[in-house]
């Protein structure tokens, strides 16, 4: 079983021709999580390859735009297994 924990923060600044700061055009903060079961096959003592599955992703997103009407608009994404069928297969050497 693998649990994400998720954080996002994007700042756009408009800069002059000089390289000085004008002024900040958006802010997104987001944060999320997701839990991923799967399972471990060990070919050696040092190689494994593993399979996951996402079963439950979710995102929460605050955005704010310095010239909008709407300044904090925000968005929750939930994502379920069947919507999000995108398993990962990974390779992993421990020392």
């Amino acid at each position: 079983m693998q649990a994400n924990l998720l954080l996002q923060v994007n700042t756009f600044n408009r800069i002059d021709d000089e390289g000085y700061l004008i002024r900040t055009d958006a802010k997104i903060k987001g944060w999320g999580a997701s839990i991923s079961p799967g399972f471990s096959y060990f070919i050696s003592k040092h190689a494994a390859l593993e399979f996951s599955l996402p079963v439950v992703s979710f995102f929460h997103q605050n955005y704010y735009a310095e010239e909008s009407l709407y300044n904090y608009d925000k968005t929750n994404n939930l994502k379920l297994a069947l919507q999000n069928f995108t398993p990962t297969f990974t390779f992993n050497y421990h020392f």
